[in-house]
């Protein structure tokens, strides 16, 4: 069976076509320098060369399907033919594909197949890989109001001057109760301001607030 050995599946050939496409094109370029990096060079070689066997069809890299499949997941893609759809039609796609024409059921059965411990060990990489070119971003705390075990979104992030603009405004009681949405928030906000206008130091504060009002309320402080 084997892994196909297709030609110019490579970044020195598919960048340059790739930077043609603009903000899309740049998302693929990261991509695929991210999963096309040394670090991961063992790792997916152990993955295809679950493929030696010299019976059946040829496998297409394991490389190409995770770099198509992590754009598609990027742009909010996840019904596989929609995915095939896009390998067959769509330019940034065949770019990486070589124009290679890919089954919605070989993606499917790749992520059927796929040993969660293996998902681990490749997340732990790509950490690291993302680490090494500073892509990381150590300052961010993500803040989550539930009481269950959640992720923290991407959305709502907090820095940790923001953070400490909570904790001062939790000080001096001056948090909002609730949040309906930024339009409401920043009324009650300037109203504030308003009340608090002899008290330079609670301006201050508030004003801050005024810039992401969503974060300004006693659940991100778990109250």
């Amino acid at each position: 069976m084997g892994i196909m050995k297709i030609k110019n599946f490579n970044q020195k050939h598919i960048i340059p076509i790739l930077m043609r496409f603009g903000k899309n094109g740049r998302a693929m370029i990261n991509i695929l320098k991210l999963v096309l990096d040394e670090s991961l060079i063992d790792f997916f070689k152990e993955i295809n060369g679950e493929f030696d066997s010299k019976i059946g069809r040829k496998a297409f890299p394991r490389e190409m399907l995770t770099i198509v499949l992590m754009h598609t997941y990027y742009e909010g893609k996840r019904e596989y033919s929609e995915i095939e759809k896009n390998v067959s039609l769509n330019k940034l796609y065949s770019t990486v594909t070589c124009n290679k024409t890919i089954s919605s059921k070989t993606f499917e059965r790749f992520m059927d197949n796929l040993d969660l411990n293996r998902v681990n060990e490749m997340f732990e990489i790509i950490l690291k890989i993302a680490e090494k070119y500073d892509l990381l971003d150590t300052l961010i705390i993500n803040m989550d109001g539930s009481i269950g075990l959640t992720t923290g979104s991407k959305y709502f992030k907090i820095y940790p001057e923001e953070l400490s603009t909570l904790v001062s405004a939790k000080k001096h009681g001056i948090l909002l109760k609730k949040y309906t949405n930024k339009l409401e928030s920043l009324k009650i906000l300037e109203k504030k301001i308003l009340y608090h206008k002899n008290s330079p130091e609670k301006v201050e504060i508030l004003e801050k607030m005024c810039l992401k009002p969503r974060i300004t309320q006693n659940i991100c402080l778990g109250k």
